[in-house]
Parts: C-alpha cells; structure tokens; sequence
C-alpha cells in the first residue's frame, strides 16, 4: 500500500476479519473462510491494521467509486463498535 503497509504480510494487515466472531481482547481474529457458514451473525470489515503487539490500530473499509461514501462510512461505524 501507498503509506507503507505490506498487505502480505498478516501481522500487520488482516483481510476481511469477521468482527463479531472474532476475539479482539486475545487477538484471535476469524476471517471470512473461517465464518462464512455463519453469516448470519457475521460482518467483515475489509483490513484491520495492526500494532506491532497485534491488537488492532485502524480499520479500512473499501467501496467503489460509485458507491456513496457515507454507506462505507456507516459500515466502518459498525465495525468499530464490534471491536
């Protein structure tokens, strides 16, 4: 990524993390091929970036251009308060 954020590298940069069926405290994060199954109860924000000690520091969530900012926004709401 453009700001220095290796995206291959998973302890920093976690894709699609399910926030309610992951475990922020122990940093134990389940991604989409973990829960899928269990969609209903599940939401997946599209990276976490974390510290150096794995607790999460940001989220990004990405849309389109076409979409209307203010979904992904919302979106990204969401996930914050699951963590």
């Amino acid at each position: 990524m453009e700001q220095g954020w290796d995206t291959n590298n998973r302890a920093l940069v976690v894709p699609e993390v399910d926030t309610r069926q992951s475990d922020f405290i122990s940093h134990r994060y389940r991604t989409v091929t973990e829960t899928l199954r269990n969609d209903m109860e599940s939401r997946y924000v599209d990276y976490i970036l974390m510290d150096s000690i794995g607790a999460p520091l940001a989220i990004i969530e990405a849309k389109r251009t076409t979409r209307d900012p203010i979904v992904g926004q919302e979106q990204a709401r969401q996930y914050s308060e699951d963590i």
